[in-house]
């Protein structure tokens, strides 16, 4: 035995004082009380296992990152779910300047979740930005 020991009944996201608004804090993989289809106000949701990428880059004028996150959503020390519950979250990003108009870009994004734990969902994103009205 190496001396680190494996699992135990600690669940500190189960208390209260990680959420607010029914949101948690500090680990977006968690699932948020929010999402609870019981009611109940705590994290139903805090043994996961994550694989997660992200990488960025530039092609040509055109600025893109990709990210990727695959998690296997297990529930609760006390509570397992019966089945883990697996995720793919994904999301490119791309961005390039506007030349007609001095510091400001347009971008583009697609986002999107597949799977069990949170379903299927897909976003577009789309915004212009400006930058340098208050330069230092």
């Amino acid at each position: 035995m190496d001396g680190v020991i494996y699992g135990g009944a600690d669940s500190y996201f189960r208390n209260y004082g990680w959420t607010y608004h029914k949101m948690t804090i500090g680990n977006p993989w968690l699932t948020s009380p929010k999402y609870n289809t019981d009611g109940s106000e705590y994290v139903s949701n805090n043994l996961v296992r994550l694989y997660y990428f992200s990488g960025k880059g530039e092609y040509k004028s055109v600025n893109y990152k990709l990210t990727l996150a695959y998690s296997e959503n297990y529930g609760l020390n006390t509570l397992t779910f019966d089945n883990c519950k697996r995720q793919l979250s994904y999301q490119l990003e791309t961005s390039t300047p506007l030349n007609f108009l001095n510091n400001a870009k347009i971008s583009l994004a697609i986002s999107g979740d597949n799977r069990t734990q949170y379903g299927h969902n897909l976003a577009l994103i789309f915004g212009i930005s400006y930058s340098g009205i208050l330069g230092y």
